[in-house]
């Protein structure tokens, strides 16, 4: 028998501008002059409880069982 928790949380944020790939990388013409921001947020909590059990019916034999209940809660937002 046992249990599981895991929580993580990611933030990031980018600005990009340039050519974006549409023009050499040595261009002197940009496509966005002022760039673009990009915010990110990222969420995932999840837990599990888990359990194992054994029947002898009989000398010879053994039966196993075991079970487990898994949650997780994922989430996250962009902003650009």
């Amino acid at each position: 028998m046992g249990v599981f928790y895991f929580n993580s949380k990611l933030k990031s944020s980018n600005t990009q501008y340039g050519t974006f790939g549409f023009l050499p990388d040595n261009s002197t013409v940009f496509l966005s002059a002022t760039g673009g921001s990009v915010n990110q947020t990222r969420k995932l909590e999840s837990y599990a409880g888990f359990g194992e059990f054994s029947v002898h019916p009989t000398t010879d034999l053994r039966v196993f069982a075991g079970a487990r209940f898994t949650h997780d809660s994922p989430s996250g937002s962009v902003f650009i």
